[in-house]
């Protein structure tokens, strides 16, 4: 039985009697048995349905993902030939090519066409520049986007031209920019304009979307600013992304050929859009738009499958091992030496953080000093998660000082579980670490020891509550760090689940500084960690 002592906040301790202690545990259980009681009973059927992995609670966390909305239809066939039908009947009603030509006649022409050289040296001239266009106004719109999330200043700075380039007509910007440009170069500018303020302000609204606690979970854990872009950004950014690249491509071509009309370039779209208006060649004109319709769409769904590869890749792991069914994992040990380690403690002295309404925790001190680990124990509300994020850096105390061991850096289970959603379990354990490293190398074999082995190369969103957490410590455990802070780090497992996890906790941190939260007098058992009790 792990001894318990007070905090020095006298204030604050509460009687060390653990059989009243006990008893405080027993009442707060079973009052949020009856509060979840109706909760449980809504999804029973869909738990019933997961696999037996080591987790009585809920399923998931507060960064699982959402339940699916209902998608998006794209084009159907049908819709398709129904407007047909009624474009043809429109025409056979009219009875006049000049006016409205039929779709067979349309199609005839662009047949023909398309047999021509002069067809395709079109399509060309005007596809370039509206590649150069687009790709110059992704450009602006993301180091404008970047900057603006970061600056206010910056923000209110590009707010005017953002406005002007969205309110002025393409007739007034083409007009205007002819007296300094060519008219082969005039609509890779117009593209330009265009597309930068569709994309800066879808750009801008993702940035400000990002999920700060994975924000939260990159500092805490040094994440290089690749890895940080690669696995915290770029996933959260590609709705949005997707969204403006699909809808700018489109006003793209719009404005491209806009613009050519005006300028008439030899040899592009616009030109032939112009000679088909002064020769009353209504059945070309249409002929023309089909064409522009047609690479529009083709090159957004190119578009869409390229950002999907791309947002796959930058979350795959392409060194997963594979998984071997012969043997039992044996127990990791400790990837880092005794003798190197440092042997100072984390040291919290008279820390306090107090917000409005009155919550908050302290003050408080504590001295943890390596292998002799300390769980503070309090009801939901006391402070304690508050108190670990204060031992994590990642709030800065009211009054008091803190003092982190070694280099300073600690790990940490958070109360939620916060992992990289489309990212496998062995890519979510091995995100702090550095690639190559000995951890990098034993982490399959961790996750082996947490019962992972059916769920480490598949993606984390498929996996259930109890393995979700477990993943969550495995990060933590294989991180480099001085300190590791758990916040409630065996909730909802079983008792089996739980002793293997804290056993595995042990042998790796022995001779570490460990800080737990918990309402748990289990985890401090099976932790062998002194009790903090906090009112």
């Amino acid at each position: 039985m792990p001894d318990r002592k007070h905090s020095t906040g006298g204030r604050n301790a509460i009687a060390n009697d653990t059989r009243a202690a006990q008893r405080h545990e027993d009442r707060h259980q079973r009052g949020s048995g009856r509060r979840l009681r109706g909760w449980g009973q809504r999804r029973r059927s869909r738990e019933q349905c997961l696999p037996n992995d080591g987790r009585t609670g809920p399923r998931g966390s507060s960064t699982a993902p959402a339940a699916s909305k209902r998608p998006t239809r794209g084009l159907s066939l049908w819709a398709i030939a129904t407007w047909l039908v009624l474009w043809q009947l429109a025409a056979l009603a009219l009875d006049s090519e000049l006016l409205l030509p039929g779709p067979l006649s349309v199609l005839s022409r662009l047949a023909m066409a398309a047999l021509q050289p002069s067809f395709w040296g079109r399509l060309g001239f005007s596809l370039i520049r509206v590649v150069a266009g687009f790709a110059g106004g992704m450009a602006i719109a993301s180091l404008g986007a970047s900057l603006a999330v970061r600056r206010p200043h910056i923000e209110a700075f590009l707010a005017p031209p953002i406005a002007l380039a969205k309110s002025v007509p393409v007739a007034a910007i083409t007009v205007l920019a002819l007296v300094w440009l060519r008219a082969s170069e005039l609509s890779v500018l117009v593209v330009m304009l265009v597309v930068t303020p569709l994309v800066y302000e879808a750009l801008l609204a993702g940035l400000r979307a990002r999920d700060p606690h994975l924000d939260e979970l990159a500092r805490v854990f040094h994440l290089a600013r690749w890895r940080r872009a690669r696995y915290i950004t770029l996933p959260q950014l590609m709705p949005a992304i997707r969204s403006a690249c699909t809808t700018g491509l489109g006003m793209a071509w719009k404005a491209c050929v806009a613009a050519e009309v005006i300028g008439i370039p030899l040899g592009s779209v616009g030109e032939a859009f112009y000679d088909a208006k002064v020769h009353f060649d209504t059945p070309g004109l249409f002929a023309w738009t089909v064409a522009v319709v047609v690479a529009s769409v083709a090159m957004e769904k190119l578009l869409v499958v390229a950002l999907d590869v791309l947002h796959r890749a930058a979350l795959s792991d392409f060194t997963v091992e594979r998984i071997s069914a012969v043997g039992a994992p044996s127990v990791p040990g400790s990837s880092c030496p005794a003798s190197d380690r440092a042997p100072s403690a984390l040291r919290l002295d008279e820390v306090s953080r107090h917000f409005v309404g009155g919550a908050g925790v302290g003050p408080i001190s504590l001295d943890v000093r390596p292998g002799a680990p300390i769980a503070v124990m309090a009801p939901s509300g006391a402070g304690k998660s508050t108190l670990l994020r204060i031992a994590a850096g990642l709030e800065v105390p009211g009054a008091g000082t803190v003092a982190r061991p070694g280099s300073g850096r600690a790990s940490t289970v958070f109360q939620d579980d916060r992992l990289i959603e489309g990212a496998s379990a062995l890519t979510n354990a091995r995100l702090a670490v550095p690639a190559g490293s000995r951890e990098w190398q034993e982490a399959p074999d961790l996750l082996r020891h947490l019962g992972l082995e059916d769920c480490m190369a598949r993606p984390v969103e498929t996996c259930s509550g109890g393995q979700r957490r477990r993943i969550a410590l495995a990060r933590a455990l294989l991180a480099p760090h001085d300190v590791l802070l758990l916040d409630e780090p065996f909730t909802g497992l079983d008792d089996e689940s739980r002793a293997a996890a804290a056993a595995l906790v042990r042998t790796r941190e022995e001779g570490r500084c460990v800080l737990v939260a918990t309402h748990d007098l289990r985890d401090a058992d099976l932790l062998g960690a002194q009790v903090v009790y906090l009112s």
